[in-house]
């Protein structure tokens, strides 16, 4: 039986050595942040959201009941506004699918944050194209899936 890789099939440059580092407790800050600033999540509870941050700074933020729509949204309005994305943090509230993570790398988005688990092709992808990956953000846990050189811990 032969099992189709798509990782084959999938040429991306690799995301540059950019300077973006985050500290875990400005991790944890963005994080409650985005979870706590969505009034339609808070009525609902149905609604993923995205957030591109510079640092620890907002620039945007994307709600939609598909992870997916609420990602295009954010880089969309990023595109159009000219704003470059090769140093900036991507928060997402969902899961991080291969496919997620196809388009923080054609954006060149160095980190990505989620409270929930990326896919194994996502952490494979990620590792690939030089990505930090976090997933399962919640409370002050987090699991640091690729690149941990990019997240730095107060000593």
């Amino acid at each position: 039986m032969i099992f189709l890789n798509p990782l084959n099939y999938i040429e991306c440059e690799k995301v540059e050595n950019s300077s973006v580092n985050i500290e875990i407790e400005t991790i944890y800050e963005i994080m409650d942040k985005n979870l706590n600033s969505s009034k339609l999540f808070k009525d609902t509870g149905g609604v993923h959201s995205v957030s591109i941050f510079n640092q620890n700074k907002g620039v945007i933020t994307c709600e939609d009941v598909a992870r997916h729509n609420a990602m295009d949204k954010a880089i969309g309005h990023c595109v159009l506004e000219g704003i470059n994305l090769k140093d900036k943090i991507i928060l997402v509230s969902g899961r991080i699918s291969l496919e997620m993570m196809l388009k923080a790398a054609q954006m060149q988005i160095p980190v990505i944050i989620s409270k929930s688990a990326p896919t194994n092709l996502s952490i494979e992808l990620a590792n690939r194209l030089n990505i930090t990956l976090i997933g399962f953000v919640r409370g002050e846990r987090m699991n640091i899936y690729t690149n941990p050189q990019r997240v730095l811990i107060k000593v």
